[in-house]
């Protein structure tokens, strides 16, 4: 009998054979690129072209706002098309994230200044941003806030010129 160990590794019959796994996060980078290709593949089937167009076209909305933002700010650093395309993707998944659940428990501030906080949060979460992706470069706070809020700007009007959802 032959298998898959828990590393990935193919193993033969009459080997030893690999533990079970015990936490689904052991292997985080295999199942987080399966679990993409079965949300593609499922958005497809169901005949999500369009919702897959979509999620496309606001990618690449994503990278040239970051790539604008980088010529009209000083401090504010992308590299190149393809490290804009890869920090508009972390970027998205860092805001469904921590920036929601920060967005969340911050209510009350946000309300209290008419929404400039989110513009806060937002200015965090491309530090955070940052410091993960190379070629990606925020300088500091006060950068990071007004790229926040260019960003918000850039973005809205590129949506709305191409008349994405």
């Amino acid at each position: 009998m032959s298998g898959v160990s828990k590393t990935g590794k193919w193993y033969a019959s009459g080997a030893e054979k690999p533990q079970k796994y015990l936490f689904i996060f052991d292997n985080l980078p295999f199942y987080f690129s399966l679990n993409i290709l079965i949300w593609i593949t499922d958005v497809l089937y169901r005949g999500g072209e369009e919702k897959m167009k979509s999620i496309l076209i606001q990618w690449i909305i994503s990278a040239a706002s970051l790539l604008i933002v980088a010529h009209i700010l000083p401090g504010f650093q992308v590299e190149s098309i393809g490290t804009a395309l890869f920090a508009a993707i972390i970027i998205g998944l860092i805001n469904a994230t921590i920036g929601l659940f920060l967005k969340i428990i911050t209510i009350p501030i946000s309300i209290l200044t008419f929404g400039i906080f989110l513009l806060v949060i937002n200015g965090l979460m491309l530090m955070l941003a940052s410091s993960l992706i190379s070629g990606f470069h925020v300088a500091g706070f006060w950068t990071a806030f007004f790229a926040a809020l260019i960003l918000a700007i850039v973005s809205t009007i590129l949506r709305s010129l191409l008349g994405a959802k």
